[in-house]
């Protein structure tokens, strides 16, 4: 009995000695040789940590893990977390129980164990939020406002770190308050060369200034940032000014906490005809709003929302009078106008803005200069790139152009355009009165039997209907709202019935053909107008399939597929009209 206790307690013991590990990892021989701090503020209040650690194994053995900590009471705050090696490559970690030391630690395993007096460059990319102390801000005049918020000044860390340094950066139009010189500047170092103990935490509190009000709003939602936006105005005789924008909008918000599903901007409240879409076609948004009028585009009604990391492409159309922007006289255009006008809550890294003028015109005064000047067809292109804009930018460009040799300008004015149309009505009063009547003569329509008629009709129909569902499979397969497998099976099953019905129609158009008159005009028609849906089908799917190849520019694509829709929207509208025809006869 003595032996079987002595056998269980020695069991037990090699049991809980293995299963309890530590979990300080304090006696990992590692010391941090150097280690440079940069603290990155972003206009969202995001904190961007970048840690570049340099660890040195001071023991014998090698070592294949290491340790990475951060102050316990920032760990609600961490929105991302990561880790790369000498080659830029990420490396896996997990993180460890909390053990009471007010640090959180993560556990880094190395690429190739780590010799004694061997080296390992460690990146550690962390994002914060919430660091900010006042929920509010108010801002004085000169549109200044002052956000306060706490941190740490030096890396924490279960080792001594030899060496630091720490450096806080800011976006543009964000400066830091630097309590040395009592301003505000948009780098700060600071320290250098400084010795940290293992387990420090040394609080850090200041305050960072917004030059532009504009942004020191808070995105519960959503991180946005538009990479570029590509605006082109082009001038009409007629009397506006024709805007076509391109929007590249990203979500770099944290992983997991942000998303868009809305996104609002500001145009003209004067703005007519406003279209917004993507290559998919149009999407959802309202109207509201005075002095600017703010468009709110719905992405997650239409499309889908955009997660961390995602972008999206979209345009946006509109027209504005061009007289309320300057004034005309004779063949002079004098124009004094805002190139980015309309507002953006959020940084534009690239605004493209190209000024279109009419064919033939020719530039007597701009101010200021243009960043480049291209000619195509005879049109004038003058081209300005801004960087870095947010809402309180304006560019007020001064143009004056000479429409003297445009060919089309003399029928942009009324008058002319007035005189022109009396001139034909007068011609087409005399030519009537001149005419002779002649008594037009109506055939009577051949018998043909009605239920072959009815059963004509109702075959092309429904093969009209089958056709409409398999446009509408496609277009549900390109937005993600059906399955392939699903949309595979619908549309062979649709394919299907289409060729039984085509053998149907073909057997009924024989006999309508054979009756002559206008039963053999309308199956001519229809089969003529058939085969024009079809040809405009193919157009736009080739079509989509070459601006996805960047074969063609954006301008081309949209002027082609707004021109193959058109085509494929007649050839459908004129078979609904001889259906209704041949329904007509029936009644």
């Amino acid at each position: 009995m003595k032996k079987k206790l002595i056998i269980t307690c020695l069991c037990l013991s090699f049991l809980l000695g293995f299963l309890i590990q530590p979990t300080s990892a304090t006696n990992d021989p590692f010391e941090v040789v150097s280690v440079d701090r940069t603290i990155h503020i972003t206009y969202h209040k995001l904190f961007r940590v970048t840690d570049e650690y340099t660890f040195i194994n001071t023991g014998g053995d090698p070592l294949s893990s290491l340790i990475i900590a951060v102050p316990y009471q920032f760990t609600s705050n961490i929105a991302s977390f990561d880790l790369f090696g000498n080659e830029s490559e990420k490396l896996s970690f997990e993180k460890l129980p909390y053990d009471g030391s007010n640090l959180i630690k993560w556990r880094v395993y190395l690429d190739n164990p780590l010799f004694g007096g061997d080296t390992a460059w460690i990146q550690n990319n962390i994002t914060f939020i919430g660091l900010t102390t006042d929920t509010s801000q108010t801002f004085g005049t000169g549109k200044q406002g002052h956000i306060n918020f706490a941190f740490v000044k030096f890396p924490s860390s279960p080792y001594d770190i030899r060496n630091c340094s720490v450096t806080i950066t800011c976006d543009p139009k964000v400066s830091i308050y630097d309590p040395v010189g009592n301003t505000y500047s948009s780098t700060l170092v600071l320290g250098s060369n400084i010795t940290i103990p293992k387990y420090n935490i040394t609080p850090y509190s200041s305050r960072y200034n917004l030059t532009d009000h504009h942004l020191a709003y808070d995105f519960y939602l959503s991180a946005i940032k538009f990479p570029y936006i590509k605006r082109e105005l082009q001038i009409d005789l007629w009397g506006y000014i024709y805007v076509t924008e391109e929007h590249f909008i990203e979500n770099f918000g944290p992983v997991g906490r942000f998303r868009i599903d809305v996104y609002s901007f500001d145009i003209p409240s004067e703005a007519e005809n406003l279209n917004v879409y993507d290559k998919y076609g149009a999407l959802r948004y309202s109207r509201s709003g005075e002095d600017l009028e703010t468009v709110s585009v719905n992405f997650d009604a239409t499309r889908y929302t955009l997660q961390y990391g995602e972008s999206t492409i979209y345009w946006v159309t509109y027209r504005i009078p061009l007289l309320n922007h300057g004034q005309r006289a004779g063949d002079k255009i004098k124009l004094e106008l805002d190139i980015l006008f309309g507002e953006f809550d959020c940084l534009v890294e690239n605004y493209e803005i190209t000024l279109i003028l009419p064919k033939d015109a020719s530039v007597n005064y701009i101010s200021p200069s243009v960043d480049s000047i291209n000619t195509v067809d005879n049109n004038l292109i003058l081209i300005y790139n801004e960087f870095n804009i947010t809402p309180s930018n304006s560019k007020v460009i001064e143009l004056e152009i000479d429409i003297s040799k445009s060919y089309f300008h003399f029928l942009a004015r009324p008058l002319f355009f007035i005189l022109v149309l009396g001139v034909i009505c007068t011609c087409y009063v005399m030519f009537k009165r001149v005419l002779p009547f002649k008594e037009r003569l109506f055939e009577r329509a051949t018998v043909v039997p009605t239920p072959i008629l009815l059963e004509f009709c109702s075959l092309f129909e429904e093969k009209i209907s089958l056709i409409t569902e398999i446009e509408k499979l496609d277009d549900n397969l390109k937005k993600r709202k059906i399955k392939k497998r699903i949309y595979r099976n619908q549309r062979k099953t649709a394919e299907r019935k289409i060729l039984e019905l085509n053998k149907d129609i073909d057997e009924l158009k024989v006999t309508l053909r054979n009756a002559g008159g206008r039963f053999a005009q309308v199956i001519n028609e229809l089969e003529i107008n058939e085969a024009e849906r079809q040809s405009a089908k193919d157009g736009l799917y080739n079509l989509e399939q070459r601006y996805l190849r960047k074969k063609i520019s954006v301008v081309a694509y949209q002027k082609l597929t707004k021109d193959l829709y058109n085509r494929h929207k007649k050839a459908k509208t004129k078979i609904d009209k001889l259906l209704f025809e041949l329904r007509e006869i029936l009644s």
